[in-house]
């Protein structure tokens, strides 16, 4: 689910009437293929990194050289070293060699064939750009006049082979010229005046039993014949398939403010226009991941699930920056080789093998896969860990929920005569309480010098008044999650005198999310917050009562939703179904052993002139390989997984007959069995990844619990931008209290209005 304002929520929420919605769509006519191939064959500095800027990396840090007006003494710049001794250049894109008054100012880039551009969108550097240049590919030459360091144009280079970019005058003088990104082509972006309808359509199974799909349908008014076929200057004859297509959702809030959020990210796949209107297609990333995944190996030894993700979107050509992996992926040890199949379904199989989830993220579109095994956030799978911690005190109690009692300790306002307090034993056998900080707060106010208690066994009179007081360093207490999830309440409560300030910092692979500051701290919190999805929170506590401790009970995660499903919001009953029971899952395990029989695997006659290197591709799962050239030669191998193998031929020249022989592994498999009612049909579950019992039984359990909660819902109801498939939600019920559902299939259309429908899918238990 989206982040959201709360303000939002609560606007979006209004009954009757809303307020109005907006809807932006932007599509990138990029020539893909001119992109790929771009290359920068002009001299430039020696600073330049002269192929990311094609590829969409932001500049790291930038240099400090002597072009006028450039230098800043900020701190943000860095000396370089010298031609010579520069082992390491950071990224800050192409710089050209001299300045605009010397000769060499221009740069020039260059391509591999002749291509067709319409438009260019060059990003400078904001404090460098050219405020009169020219752009030429040899056939038209352009000069333009330019106040901005994004720059865009929708003029036409057809037969384009090269582009020269020369600058007239710079921004800031005697500057060079600075290209950071540069793309072949040029946006267009379509508001509500423009939109006629568009539509998007989620699915994501919950147990990955098949891949994610998005589907985003959009038209727009064909103004003036703007986008007729005929028109040679018109945008669709410079679409392609696979450029890109973003969604964006606005909301007209109370304050006359617009708020804006992401809606999604898909991938053209087909558009037409007629005299009124222009129509646009398109889907999800894993649509185009539909190349052949040869690299199966079988991994005695294990191979994460992590790393073998990494392998299948490398071997894609996925860029790194490109797909995020749920650090608990690592913990996930698999054997099998993967079969040969798409590379789109190599990730559905790797995700269901490890109780994940796949789905892409709706602002920048990239493969996202991620824990999703439905489970209670319980204490055994938690980790908790302190900076500061009294000799009595128990961390564990705190994620454990059991205080059994307090002790009677000397900080101010904290001792109770009632008899319910206990002295701390000498010898360590301390009883269950909760997370007690041996740092003590100090307050300059009241106590103008802290050294005048230099330790915890000095304690001022009674007569002392109260404050809020501040530690040399915050006692944090850090709790660890076994995946990653989203919150929208926590609950944390105190023994007694809670703490004036505490902060909560949320991680997600040890990447800082957000820090949240609480205010109005009580004995007992109940935190009402949407916090980003997190793996690790840390509690820092900031401030506390005046000559005392940090006195923590518990903490509790709590809901992983905030939208409801209800009557005020649904436009007609929901429709329920239910599948048929399921009596028993079981769970296939296939077990790879080496085959014994050698025998002839592949022959064929192959062209070897000019190849070093030649690849049969297998269509079963194989091993221990012989290649025979011409029934004489053997050939050394320079690559191998089961479903393929790469010969080194760089001794021949000409056609050859090329024999492989090797040996089938040989497959064994069994049945792991999980019992989920006493009556109903017995089903099977083969994923080919699963060998072991563990990840069989893990996997049973998941799937089985699916299966359990066999009631389906279709909801027709109002439309909010924030959910997306794969999201859990409360559907309002006569019947049960808080029924938690999981969105599986979710679509949203606007037509100047938002409407939605989901299918939701019964969850936690709640059957």
């Amino acid at each position: 689910m989206y982040m959201a304002s709360k303000a939002y929520r609560q606007q979006i929420e209004k009954i009757p009437f809303r307020n109005r919605s907006y809807m932006r769509v932007s599509i990138g006519a990029i020539n893909q293929l001119a992109q790929e191939n771009a290359e920068i064959t002009s001299q430039t500095s020696y600073l330049s990194n002269n192929t990311w800027l094609f590829n969409g990396y932001i500049p790291q840090v930038r240099y400090a050289t002597y072009e006028q007006n450039w230098w800043t003494a900020d701190g943000m710049m860095r000396f370089p070293q010298t031609p010579e001794t520069a082992d390491f250049i950071y990224n800050q894109g192409a710089i050209a060699l001299s300045t605009v008054l010397e000769e060499d100012k221009a740069i020039t880039i260059s391509f591999d064939t002749s291509y067709d551009i319409k438009g260019l969108t060059i990003t400078f550097n904001n404090h460098c750009y050219p405020t009169q240049f020219t752009v030429t590919n040899g056939l038209v030459t352009y000069t333009y006049n330019n106040d901005r360091y994004d720059f865009r144009t929708n003029d036409i280079y057809d037969g384009t082979t090269y582009l020269t970019i020369t600058p007239i005058t710079m921004s800031g003088g005697a500057q060079r010229l600075h290209i950071e990104q540069m793309y072949m082509g040029v946006g267009s972006t379509f508001e509500n005046s423009d939109i006629m309808s568009v539509e998007k359509n989620e699915y994501v199974s919950p147990i990955s039993e098949s891949l994610p799909t998005m589907d985003i349908k959009v038209e727009i008014q064909n103004y003036d014949g703007l986008w007729d076929v005929n028109n040679s200057s018109s945008s669709i004859n410079y679409l392609e398939t696979g450029q890109q297509i973003t969604l964006e959702y606005g909301y007209d809030m109370d304050d006359g403010t617009q708020y804006w959020m992401y809606g999604g990210v898909g991938f053209l796949t087909q558009w037409s226009a007629d005299a009124e209107k222009m129509n646009f297609e398109a889907t999800d990333i894993f649509a185009t991941l539909t190349d052949t995944y040869y690299g199966g190996t079988l991994y005695r030894n294990g191979r994460s699930a992590y790393n073998l993700a990494v392998d299948v979107l490398t071997d894609a050509g996925v860029d790194p920056r490109f797909y995020i992996l749920d650090e608990y992926l690592h913990d996930v040890i698999l054997y099998n080789p993967l079969p040969a199949v798409s590379h789109a379904e190599c990730l559905q199989l790797i995700a269901n093998a490890s109780r994940a989830r796949l789905r892409t993220d709706r602002q920048t579109g990239y493969i996202i896969m991620e824990f999703a095994a439905e489970m209670e956030i319980a204490p055994e799978r938690m980790g908790i860990e302190t900076n500061d911690t009294a000799p009595f005190s128990d961390l564990e109690a705190v994620i454990q929920g059991e205080n059994e009692q307090d002790y009677a300790m000397y900080t101010l306002d904290y001792w109770t005569a009632d008899g319910n307090m206990i002295f701390v034993p000498e010898n360590g056998d301390y009883v269950t309480t909760g997370y007690i900080s041996d740092a003590i707060a100090i307050g300059d106010t009241l106590y103008p010098s802290a050294s005048l208690y230099p330790s915890a066994s000095v304690y001022p009179s009674s007569e002392s008044t109260a404050g809020s007081g501040t530690f040399a360093t915050n006692p944090t207490v850090t709790i660890t999650l076994e995946a990653s999830y989203v919150f929208y309440n926590i609950g944390i409560n105190f023994l007694a005198n809670p703490p004036t300030g505490m902060i909560l910092h949320s991680y997600l692979n040890n990447v800082l999310k957000e820090s949240y500051t609480v205010t109005d701290i009580e004995l007992e919190n109940i935190i009402e917050h949407e916090f980003p999805e997190m793996d690790k929170m840390v509690i820092e506590f900031t401030a506390a009562p005046v000559y005392n401790r940090i006195y923590l009970g518990s903490v509790q995660f709590g809901n992983q939703t905030n939208f409801t499903f209800s009557k005020r919001n649904t436009t007609a009953y929901p429709v329920g179904t239910r599948d048929e029971k399921t009596k028993e899952l079981q769970v296939i395990k296939t077990v790879y052993s080496d085959g014994t029989e050698l025998q002839q695997i592949v022959s064929d006659e192959v062209d070897l002139t000019d190849a070093s290197t030649y690849t049969f591709y297998l269509s079963q799962p194989s091993h221990g390989f012989v290649g025979i050239a011409d029934g004489i030669t053997q050939l050394s191998i320079t690559k191998s997984s089961a479903y393929s193998v790469t010969f080194d031929t760089s001794l021949l020249t000409g056609t050859h007959e090329i024999v492989v022989n090797g040996y089938t592994y040989d497959t064994t498999q069994t049945i792991y069995a999980y019992q989920i009612n006493t009556t109903g049909v017995i089903q099977q579950w083969e994923n080919p990844l699963i060998s072991d019992n563990d990840t069989a039984a893990l996997v049973g359990e998941w799937i089985g619990n699916y299966l359990a909660n066999n009631a389906e819902y279709d909801v027709e109801y109002r439309g909010e931008p924030r959910l997306d498939a794969g999201d859990l939600a409360y559907l309002e019920n006569d019947y049960v209290d808080a029924m938690m559902v999981r969105i599986e299939n979710h679509g949203i259309s606007f037509n100047g209005a938002l409407s939605g429908s989901a299918v939701c899918r019964l969850t936690r238990g709640t059957h």
